[in-house]
C-alpha cells in the first residue's frame, strides 16, 4: 500500500470525476468521491423498465486508449471488464432528400462512399485527411491535456493556432475541401457532439475524424453505463470510498484555501485539495461563497456562452425494425437555419435534426427477444423564457414520432411503444444541477477555449480543482478522460509529486 499523501475530496462521479478520483487514488491521495446521484457516471446515466435497458447520456466511446490509462493505474485490462464493439457503420447519416451516407472513419471506406454520393469528391477528402492529421497531431496529442493556467501558455500556441487557421470555423474550414453541401455537412456536424455550432466553433475541432480514424468508434455490450460502474469498481479496489447519494451544498474556505466540503445533510468532509466535477458555472455560483472583489467568478462567468441542450426521448419497442442502424443522424433541411435557432434566437424549429441510438442493433441484452431499445436526442436551446418545456415536450415527442414514420419508415411504430419516458432541459438543471440546464457546459468557441475557459485549478484557491465538460479541454468523452490528467499534473506540480502519469 502506498503512503497516503492526505485527503483529497472529488465531487460528482461523471467521466471527469471517476478518472481523476482513480488517478488521485493511484498517486497515494485518500480520495473520497461524492455522488449527488443514486448512480455512478453522470451524465452516462442508465434506467431500466421492463426488460428494456437505455443509457441516457453517452453512448460512444471515441477513445479507448484513455480507459487503457486508467486500469494500467492498478496493473489490469480493460478488456477483463468491459467488451468494446466497433460500431460500422459509426453513423447511418439521412439527409431531408432521401440520400445517406454511411460513416465508416477508415480512409478507404469513407472514399468509397463519398464516390457513391458525391462522385469526384473524393480528392478533396484527400487534402481534407492531410490537414486534419496535423490539427489532430498538435491540438489533441500536443494540448488535450495540457494546461492553460496563464496567458503565456495561450501565446504559446499562437503560432500553431494562426498556421492552422484556428480563427475560422469548423464548417469554413471544411468547405474549402468540399463542394457538396451533403459533404460540408457530414465533415462538420462533429462540434455538435460536444454541444457547438460548427459555424461558431474553430476549426481545431476538426480533429474529431482524424482521432475517429485513429481509435475508431466503440460501443460498451451492455451500455456506456457498464464502463462508468467498472470504473467505480476499479477506484474502489484502488482503495478509494465513494459516498452516494449525497449532496455538497457548500465547498468550505477561508482566505486562499479549500478545507472541505459541507453536505446538505450538514456533515463537513475535511480535505487537503477538493476537485470538482459538477457544473463549473454552478459551482462558482452556489458552492462556493465568493466575495464582490472575486469579480470573474461571481460576475462574468455567469455570462458565458453556454452549449445547446437536448430533448432526449427513450423507447421500448415490442417490434424489431430492420431498416434501423445502431447510429442514426438525420438532417433537416435547414442546416445553419436550424443552428442558429439554437444557439441565437433560442427557440425550437419545425425542421430539427436529430440523433438516434438504437443499441439492440448489437447488442441483445438491453431489450426483450424481438424487440428495440432506442432513444433520440434532438438538439434545442438551454432553458429559455422563450420555452415552456411543460407544454413544448409533448409537442416535441409527438414530432419525433412523427420524423421517425417519415425518415425510417416506421409507420406502425406508435402500436409498439412499451416503454418511453423524456428527458429535457429542465431535468438537465434538476438533475445535474447544469446551468441553465445545458448539456455540455461552456460553448466551445475560440473564445472560451484553452486559456479562455474555466481553468483547472481555481483563480482563487489554490488547492480547488476542476474536471470535466466545463474547463479544458472541453465536453465529450475524450474531453472529460483528459481534462482529469491535466487537472492531475497541476495537483502533482502544487503538491510536488513526480509527474509520472500515464
Amino acid at each position: 500500500m502506498k503512503p497516503k499523501l492526505g485527503k483529497a475530496v472529488v465531487i460528482g462521479a461523471g467521466w471527469g470525476g471517476l478518472a481523476v478520483a482513480i488517478r488521485l487514488q493511484a498517486r497515494g491521495f485518500s480520495t473520497t468521491l461524492l455522488e449527488r446521484n443514486s448512480h455512478v457516471g453522470g451524465r452516462a446515466n442508465i434506467f431500466s423498465e421492463a426488460g428494456y435497458t437505455f443509457d441516457m447520456g453517452t453512448s460512444v466511446i471515441t477513445a479507448p486508449s484513455l480507459i487503457d490509462e486508467l486500469f494500467s493505474l492498478n496493473q489490469e485490462k480493460k478488456e477483463d471488464f468491459i467488451k468494446l464493439v466497433k460500431t460500422n457503420p459509426s453513423y447511418h447519416i439521412r439527409f431531408h432528400d432521401g440520400s445517406y451516407f454511411d460513416y465508416n472513419p477508415q480512409p478507404d471506406a469513407m472514399r468509397a462512399e463519398i464516390e457513391r454520393l458525391c462522385p469526384g469528391e473524393s480528392s478533396g477528402y484527400d487534402k481534407f485527411l492531410i490537414a486534419i492529421q496535423e490539427i489532430f497531431r498538435i491540438g489533441y496529442k500536443q494540448l488535450g491535456d495540457a494546461t492553460f493556467l496563464h496567458f503565456r501558455d495561450m501565446l504559446k500556441i499562437l503560432p500553431d493556432l494562426l498556421r492552422l487557421q484556428g480563427y475560422r470555423s469548423v464548417y469554413s474550414f471544411v468547405s474549402d475541401f468540399f463542394s457538396d453541401e451533403r459533404l460540408r455537412m457530414i465533415f462538420s456536424f462533429q462540434p455538435t457532439l460536444i454541444g457547438g455550432h460548427p459555424f461558431r466553433v474553430s476549426s481545431v475541432y476538426s480533429l474529431i475524424p482524424a482521432l475517429e480514424i485513429d481509435e475508431g468508434n466503440w460501443y460498451v455490450m451492455g451500455g456506456t453505463n457498464v464502463l462508468a460502474k467498472e470504473l467505480a469498481a476499479l477506484f474502489l479496489r484502488l482503495g478509494g470510498e465513494i459516498k452516494q447519494p449525497i449532496n455538497v451544498e457548500k465547498i468550505i474556505t477561508t482566505d486562499a484555501r479549500v478545507y472541505g466540503v459541507l453536505t446538505s445533510s450538514h456533515e463537513f468532509i475535511p480535505a487537503n485539495l477538493v476537485v470538482t466535477n459538477a457544473d463549473v458555472i454552478t459551482t462558482y455560483q452556489r458552492h462556493l461563497d465568493l466575495d464582490p472583489t472575486k469579480i470573474w467568478g461571481k460576475y462574468i462567468l455567469p455570462h458565458y456562452a453556454l452549449s445547446m441542450s437536448a430533448y432526449l426521448l427513450y423507447l421500448g419497442l415490442d417490434k424489431k425494425y430492420d431498416q434501423l442502424r445502431h447510429h442514426v443522424v438525420s438532417f433537416g433541411k435547414k442546416y445553419r437555419e436550424n443552428l442558429d435557432d439554437i444557439f441565437s434566437n433560442r427557440k425550437l424549429n419545425d425542421d430539427f435534426a436529430y440523433y438516434l441510438h438504437a443499441p439492440s442493433k448489437t447488442d441483445d441484452s438491453v431489450c426483450p427477444p424481438g424487440g428495440e431499445t432506442i432513444y433520440i436526442l434532438v438538439p434545442v436551446p438551454h432553458q429559455t423564457e422563450n420555452i415552456d418545456w411543460y407544454q413544448s415536450g409533448p409537442t416535441m415527442r409527438n414530432k419525433i414520432i412523427e420524423r421517425l414514420v417519415k425518415d425510417m419508415d416506421m409507420k406502425d411504430i406508435r402500436e409498439h411503444i412499451v416503454v418511453e419516458r423524456s428527458f429535457t432541459p429542465d431535468d438537465f438543471a434538476n438533475t445535474y444541477e447544469a446551468w441553465k440546464g445545458n448539456a455540455w457546459s461552456v460553448e466551445p468557441v475560440l473564445w472560451q477555449s484553452a486559456w479562455f475557459r474555466p481553468h483547472n485549478r481555481c483563480p482563487y484557491y489554490r488547492n480547488l480543482y476542476f474536471v470535466g465538460a466545463g474547463t479544458h479541454p472541453g465536453a465529450g468523452f475524450p474531453g472529460t478522460v483528459n481534462s482529469a490528467k491535466a487537472t492531475e499534473r497541476l495537483i502533482a506540480q502544487d503538491f510536488k509529486l513526480n509527474d509520472h502519469r500515464a
